[in-house]
């Protein structure tokens, strides 16, 4: 009865709940933010594995952005390190600006969709797709669509908000558009799908501006494929005509994938299980049928591109379009109904707290590997080597049993004997006992330029004043 004594200790109840749900939707997001930069300084040297290094490397060599194969998303992963060169900051801050570029942009989606689209569910997914399905990713941090992600959550947020109209609506819009579908092919896919979520075709004006951008940039992208692009999609149509999709259903693929998804990826399984069982409960056919279509997309396309299940920073880079396409989901399907706001909110705690865990039991061998390094520099110095070819490379094993960890990246410890105030620093490469010194230099060079990389153009650049002369066999 209305205004009964039940009713109004009731309603209290729930205004209690909610307020303390309120209270911990705002600081979850700030919670991630600050620990996330906290990992950023923290494994700074870490965070210089593989492409990071290379990257920064490129930089570095001219204070400009290197960007490649029309991705300009890649200005948000560079801009730290291109500021910082402009302001002649010492190599090791410009290291930290680096590591912290990804959280910066977070800070930045989160900022602008909590406080100027006044959104807080978004600012939530932001800061998800920032740790969902990642840890081995996290110490290689500059994978555009890391960053694309970010841009798709305000782009949607964008898109259904009230507070930016008119001309300044349309021109964000098409930049976040065209930043997300050129950060990486499988960031166009989930774009796609989230266009088919939002149901696109119900704002006429905006699907025909969207569809006249997406085909430009497919007719400028086509035209310019770089031979890593063209490889890629090479191997996804020999794979279709040789075997087909249907060898991606069989058993013992669907038992391997379905076993190494529960171990690699026991968060992003947890949040998927949610978000169908509340689409479920609540009879969202719409909602249930695009989320499972989008996963099954997502599963043909990433199996016929690389069907090596073995963990390591390349996989959880191809895997990650999964986690964003499930927290876009469980946002925009799940969570416009409050009382499943703290349902939710557990289950991202419970993942937040896992994606702490393991990157940081993960971390002792991306830090061995950098101690080893430093090691070896130390060494280089204590003999004047000042290129030096290292024998006996070791292997690290992260405590997941994932790919191991080759010991030497050439340009990470190249950044970390410049770090360290090196100069010129030391140059160390991995040899065989084969090797000989006669002619290792051009045969080295050869086989970076066979990889995509290269050494700095400028000996006598600011940061680098690279060694000249012989290698030296460095035990």
């Amino acid at each position: 009865m209305p205004g009964s004594p039940l009713k109004i200790a009731a309603d209290r109840a729930d205004s209690a709940s909610n307020g303390a749900w309120g209270l911990f939707g705002r600081l979850f997001p700030w919670l991630v933010i600050t620990y996330m930069a906290w990992f950023a300084v923290y494994f700074a040297f870490e965070r210089l594995h593989g492409d990071s290094s290379f990257f920064l490397v490129r930089v570095l060599g001219d204070g400009k952005f290197h960007i490649v194969s029309g991705r300009w998303v890649i200005v948000l992963i560079q801009w730290p390190a291109v500021l910082g060169w402009w302001l002649g900051l010492p190599l090791k801050a410009i290291l930290l600006l680096w590591s912290l570029a990804s959280s910066a942009t977070l800070l930045g989606a989160f900022l602008f969709v909590t406080r100027t689209l006044r959104d807080t569910n978004a600012g939530i997914a932001a800061v998800s797709v920032h740790f969902v399905g990642l840890a081995h990713a996290l110490f290689c941090p500059v994978f555009e669509f890391y960053f694309g992600a970010m841009l798709v959550v305000v782009f949607v947020a964008t898109f259904h908000s009230q507070r930016i109209i008119g001309l300044s609506r349309l021109l964000l819009l098409s930049i976040l558009f065209i930043l997300v579908i050129s950060s990486h092919f499988m960031g166009l896919v989930v774009m796609l799908m989230v266009l088919v979520l939002e149901r696109i075709w119900t704002d006429r004006r905006a699907m025909g501006w969207l569809l006249a951008l997406l085909a430009l940039h497919l007719c400028i992208r086509l035209g310019s494929l770089s031979a890593y692009e063209s490889d890629a999609f090479s191997a996804v149509f020999m794979r279709l005509q040789q075997v087909g999709v249907t060898w991606l259903f069989l058993p013992g693929r669907l038992l391997a994938m379905a076993i190494h998804g529960a171990t690699a990826y026991p968060d992003t399984l947890a949040i998927a299980l949610l978000t169908a069982a509340i689409l479920i409960f609540r009879r969202d056919t719409h909602g249930l049928a695009v989320f499972l279509s989008g996963l099954l997309v997502l599963y043909i396309v990433l199996g016929l591109y690389f069907p090596d299940g073995t963990h390591m920073v390349y996989r959880e880079i191809l895997d990650y379009p999964v986690p964003v396409w499930i927290v876009v989901v469980l946002w925009r399907r799940v969570m416009v109904r409050e009382w499943h706001t703290g349902p939710v909110l557990v289950v991202l705690c419970g993942c937040f707290i896992f994606r702490i865990v393991q990157p940081l039991q993960i971390s002792e061998a991306y830090a061995e590997r950098v101690s080893w390094m430093k090691d070896r520099i130390a060494a280089a110095h204590a003999r004047n080597i000042h290129r030096g070819m290292v024998l006996d490379v070791p292997a690290f094993q992260p405590c997941d049993k994932g790919q191991v960890l080759q010991g030497l990246d050439p340009l990470q410890a190249l950044l970390i004997s410049a770090a360290e105030g090196s100069d010129p620093p030391v140059v160390l490469v991995p040899a065989t006992a084969d090797d000989d010194v006669e002619g290792f230099a051009g045969r080295w060079a050869r086989d970076l330029e066979a990889r995509g990389y290269r050494w700095p153009e400028q000996r006598n650049g600011r940061y680098f004043h690279l060694p000249e002369g012989p290698f030296t066999l460095l035990r």
